[in-house]
């Protein structure tokens, strides 16, 4: 791995076509980020000799690049699973019933997790946060089944592989106004910004900001300079998302008239106008002395009046002075204000950490007993990055869940605020992480937990009272195309389509309907982000489409009705749906899946 730059000077030219074979050249020239000329990247390397390439590379010379290079380093799993197609399977008995949304943990790899929310969540996700592993070399990342330590020449190669695959995947989850938060150290900050930048593009990057972790102790280093921070690199899908920025304190506004009003600042607020018109000037005067003031206005005559007689005004001491306005809390047209480089120290413990480690992992211990688990994010740094960037509604994804921080601090804040967020967890079951780390945390934040008080007695701590949705990722062998194979995989995208629409609670199969059509379409239903009834509609043969669509109508079901239609391509039989007030979309399936698996694939390389 290397850092390439590219330009006519000899002097800014990393020279590497020496410690390269072909073969190798030929892997490593699809990474140059930025300015590369995309014809010159397509050419295929392999049958050169070293003549041509330096020739090539002479020429490559003059255009101006700059970026990242690295050998991509194959996951051995891609081809041991390229016969299977992955799906979900709903594990009920891990599943919690509860109050608002359910929030999602997928036990599984994450990359076939990320694969099969391309077809759930596609364009769906608001914010995504992620604390991938760092690569300190000390048994923190491990990759084709084994760690890699310090001395492994290919250790950032392996894992910016690793990041890029998912990074791509997961761009395409994002809304248009979503954003992406990435925790990491020193150890791989440089490389994950310049990959950030080739996959969301560098235009998107909004901010690096730092957080101070833990506050320096004991006797100094030799070389005098102790790290205390971590970061959170900031990119956005596009220019449409913005921070919601940090809610103004009223402590800031400490005057009150007490006339209906509110508080206001002890500040004013400028009323005279940028542009100096003489022939536009107003004169107002003040009520109490007499005083009069002329000059141009940023209000209007009309305007001014009522500021005057609603006594909105501050007037100055003396009559060189300038006549300004009180600058009331709720007459803010954004009661939020914005986020400085500093934020998130800004907002810390008093020494600037967020927060205190240990005091973060006594309550992470209290909540998984036997966990061994020692290196938790701060749950209030997690509450405080999801308040400041997405709204109460939004949908949250974290592809490295770990000890489940980011599902809990979106349970608390649904609690305080009354929202409706939605949090996806993805972790794989390494060292049994999902079983015995994240799903106990999540448990515990649901039903509640005992911790031990500074006094040292037990003290219950109420949980949030959410629900949980538990699935598990399995594998279906890729056969030859045939009817039983078909219908199986119909059978197994079952769960598939309820989490596309979060419809968990099965309304109807094998009810008191007529025998025949029981095992032919089943209903689902559940709660949208705005509290609306939603359901999907899963016909295992389009013969009973009529029935389906007869049995809404018979229990009142009218709109946000979801057809998925069993099908051997992506004909969904539209035209064989009667006439009908329902207001559904149609899909076929299983194909709608397969195809998105398809472009998938065509991402994560």
């Amino acid at each position: 791995m290397g850092i390439a730059t590219l330009r006519r000077n000899p002097r800014e030219h990393t020279v590497f076509i020496h410690t390269f074979h072909t073969t190798t050249f030929n892997t490593c020239k699809r990474f140059y980020l930025h300015s590369c000329d995309r014809n010159f990247m397509a050419l295929d390397y392999s049958g050169m000799e070293k003549e041509q390439l330096i020739k090539l590379l002479n020429k490559f010379e003059t255009r101006a690049g700059y970026g990242i290079l690295f050998e991509p380093q194959k996951e051995e799993f891609l081809d041991e699973m390229e016969n299977c197609t992955p799906l979900l399977k709903q594990i009920h008995e891990k599943s919690i019933e509860g109050e608002g949304p359910e929030h999602i943990l997928i036990e599984g790899e994450n990359y076939h997790a990320l694969k099969i929310l391309n077809y759930t969540h596609k364009s769906a996700i608001d914010l995504i946060y992620i604390d991938p592993p760092y690569n300190t070399g000390s048994n923190d990342f491990m990759y084709n089944d084994a760690y890699v330590d310090a001395e492994d020449s290919f250790r950032h190669s392996k894992w910016l592989s690793f990041m890029s695959r998912r990074l791509k995947l997961a761009k395409k989850l994002l809304k248009s106004n979503g954003s992406i938060l990435i925790s990491i150290d020193d150890n791989e900050f440089a490389q994950l910004k310049l990959l950030c930048d080739n996959v969301f593009g560098e235009n998107n990057f909004v901010d690096c900001i730092p957080w101070k972790k833990k506050s320096p102790k004991g006797v100094p280093p030799r070389n005098m300079m102790v790290n205390t921070h971590e970061y959170v690199l900031v990119y956005q899908k596009s220019s449409d998302f913005s921070f919601i920025g940090v809610p103004r304190d009223p402590s800031d506004f400490p005057n009150d008239d007490n006339d209906g009003k509110g508080r206001y600042a002890n500040s004013t607020q400028n009323i005279r106008s940028t542009t100096k018109k003489p022939d536009q000037a107003i004169t107002i005067t003040e009520p109490a002395t007499g005083r009069t003031f002329t000059d141009t206005w940023a209000y209007s005559e009309k305007e001014l009046n009522r500021m005057i007689n609603e006594n909105e005004l501050v007037w100055p001491d003396d009559d060189d002075g300038q006549v300004r306005a009180k600058d009331y809390l709720d007459g803010k047209r954004n009661q939020q204000k914005a986020l400085p480089s500093e934020w998130i120290s800004s907002y810390g413990e008093r020494d600037g950490s967020f927060p205190n480690v240990q005091k973060n992992t006594e309550m992470f211990k209290s909540m998984v007993p036997d966990a061994q688990f020692l290196n938790p994010k701060p749950i209030n740094l997690m509450e405080y990055l999801i308040s400041v960037t997405c709204g109460k509604d939004a949908v949250i994804l974290d592809f490295f869940a770990g000890s489940g921080t980011t599902g809990h601090a979106v349970m608390n804040l649904n609690s305080a605020d009354g929202g409706t967020r939605r949090c996806i967890l993805c972790t794989n079951n390494e060292n049994e992480i999902a079983e015995r780390i994240t799903y106990p945390r999540l448990v515990a934040a649901i039903n509640g937990w005992q911790q031990e008080s500074k006094k040292g007695s037990p003290i219950d701590v109420p949980g949030t009272g959410a629900a949980l949705v538990y699935f598990k990722i399995d594998y279906l062998l890729k056969l030859e195309v045939q009817d039983e194979t078909y219908r199986s995989l119909q059978y197994k995208t079952g769960a598939l389509t309820r989490l596309k629409n979060h419809t968990f609670r099965t309304i109807y199969h094998d009810s008191d309907r007529v025998k025949e059509i029981r095992p032919n379409f089943l209903v689902a239903s559940g709660i949208t982000e705005s509290n609306a009834p939603v359901y999907s509609v899963i016909v295992y043969d389009d013969e009973f489409i009529e029935k389906a669509v007869e049995w809404c109508h018979e229990q009142g079901i009218t709109e946000n009705v979801h057809f998925f239609v069993f099908s051997y391509g992506m004909f969904a039989f539209e035209d064989d749906f009667p006439e009908t007030k329902l207001e559904f979309t149609v899909e076929a399936h299983p194909d709608a899946y397969l195809v998105s698996l398809e472009a998938a694939d065509k991402i994560g390389v």
